[in-house]
C-alpha cells in the first residue's frame, strides 16, 4: 500500500469514528446536523441544499471526475452548490446562508513545490502600451519551497467559507452568472473550487462533505451533505 493510500485509509477510518461520536451526541439531545436525506431539524422541516457536479454519476452514486493530468499545474474542478432561500420573519431580508467543506482524502506535498516570480526593471522592461502602465517582466525566477515537504493537503479547501447569492440573469452591462440554480425563485447558488488534486490520486475515490448553515432565522440550522467522487 503506497504512502498516500495509507494516509487516505487513516483519515477515512478516523473521520468515521469522529462522525459516529458526533451522531451519538446528537441522539442524546443536541441538534443533529442532517444529511441530504434528513432535514427534520430545519425550520418548517424544509431546509434544503445540494452539491451539483457537472460529471456523470454511476449506479453506485460515484461522480466520475475527468481531470487533465498533462498541465504543469495540478488540476482543479468546479463544484456548484444550491441552498433554499428563506425570508426572515416574513420580511424581504433573506437569511444569510453559507457553507464549509471537508473531505476524507488527503495527499502529501513533496520537496519540489515551486512558484515563479516575475522580475521587472523600470529601465529594461518593455510595456504593453506607450503610457508605461503595464510593464512586462524581463526575467523569471523559480523558487523552491522545500520547507513544506510532508504537508498534508485536503482535496477540498477546509478553512474558508462560501456564501450563497441570488442568481443574476444578466443585462446589457453584465453577463449572467455562470451557474443557474434548479429554481432561481427558491434557491441561491455558490461555488467551491475543488483541488489541487495530486496525480497520485488518479483512479482513487474521495468523499466531499458540505455543511450548510442558515442564520438569522428563529432557530439557526445546519445540514451536512456528502458526495462520492472518483478522480479519472
Amino acid at each position: 500500500m503506497g504512502e498516500n493510500k495509507k494516509l487516505k485509509y487513516f483519515y477515512k477510518v478516523n473521520f468515521k469514528i469522529i462522525f459516529v461520536l458526533i451522531f451519538s451526541t446528537a441522539i442524546l439531545g443536541c441538534d443533529f446536523l442532517a444529511d441530504s436525506n434528513n432535514s427534520e431539524n430545519c425550520i418548517d422541516n424544509n431546509c434544503d441544499a445540494k452539491m451539483v457536479f457537472n460529471y456523470p454519476q454511476d449506479s453506485s452514486g460515484y461522480y466520475h471526475i475527468k481531470l487533465s493530468w498533462t498541465s504543469p499545474y495540478y488540476p482543479r474542478f468546479n463544484l456548484y452548490c444550491e441552498a433554499k432561500k428563506y425570508l426572515i420573519d416574513g420580511r424581504d431580508d433573506l437569511s444569510i446562508i453559507s457553507a464549509t467543506f471537508d473531505t476524507d482524502t488527503y495527499w502529501v506535498l513533496g520537496d519540489s513545490v515551486a512558484f515563479i516570480v516575475p522580475l521587472y526593471n523600470p529601465f529594461q522592461s518593455l510595456y504593453t502600451n506607450p503610457y508605461w502602465n503595464h510593464p512586462l517582466p524581463f526575467r523569471q525566477d523559480t523558487i523552491i519551497l522545500n520547507q513544506f515537504e510532508g504537508l498534508l493537503v485536503p482535496v477540498v479547501q477546509k478553512d474558508t467559507r462560501i456564501y450563497f447569492k441570488e442568481y443574476f440573469e444578466g443585462n446589457l452591462y453584465r453577463p449572467a452568472d455562470e451557474y443557474k440554480p434548479t429554481d432561481p425563485e427558491k434557491y441561491l447558488w455558490s461555488k467551491r473550487i475543488v483541488g489541487p488534486i495530486s496525480p497520485s490520486l488518479k483512479g482513487d475515490t474521495a468523499t466531499i462533505f458540505m455543511q450548510v448553515s442558515w442564520v438569522n432565522l428563529p432557530n439557526q440550522n445546519s445540514n451536512i451533505y456528502s458526495a462520492k467522487v472518483i478522480f479519472e
